[in-house]
């Protein structure tokens, strides 16, 4: 009883042999154009990945210039600064924690070689398959 209900309420199109070959075409292109998609998505990850250590590393830099510095600060007299001078040295400080924090809170994306392969296998097997259609038109 329920196979028929379903089957009654099917809609069936007859698409001519052009129609069916020119959607064919339309669905293949739109899957291509989402793998390439994903390629640039998976491109953007590990490029803003090499960032993020680039970042670290001129972290870890600027960590060392400023002991170098306070060190040399340690070893050479005290100068007499203004008040105003002191508050805005204060304020650097205060954004140089809210920045490692940030840092310290993402998260580092990790390459997919093997995800990168798949979508070029993929785009390979339909640019194959699109040539075959354009053979057979």
């Amino acid at each position: 009883m329920n196979a028929n209900v379903s089957s009654q309420n099917s809609i069936h199109i007859r698409l001519g042999y052009e129609e069916a070959m020119a959607v064919e075409r339309s669905i293949l292109h739109s899957e291509m154009s989402s793998l390439r998609i994903t390629q640039e998505i998976q491109r953007y990850s590990e490029i803003r990945a090499a960032e993020l250590l680039l970042k670290s590393r001129i972290y870890l830099k600027l960590k060392e210039i400023r002991l170098t510095i306070k060190r040399l600060q340690d070893m050479l007299p005290a100068p007499k600064v203004p008040s105003l001078l002191k508050k805005s040295h204060i304020l650097g400080e205060e954004h140089e924690k809210a920045v490692r924090a940030q840092a310290q809170n993402q998260k580092k994306p990790g390459t997919q070689q093997t995800g990168q392969e798949d979508i070029n296998s993929q785009l390979r097997q339909i640019e194959r398959r699109l040539g075959q259609l354009q053979r057979n038109a």
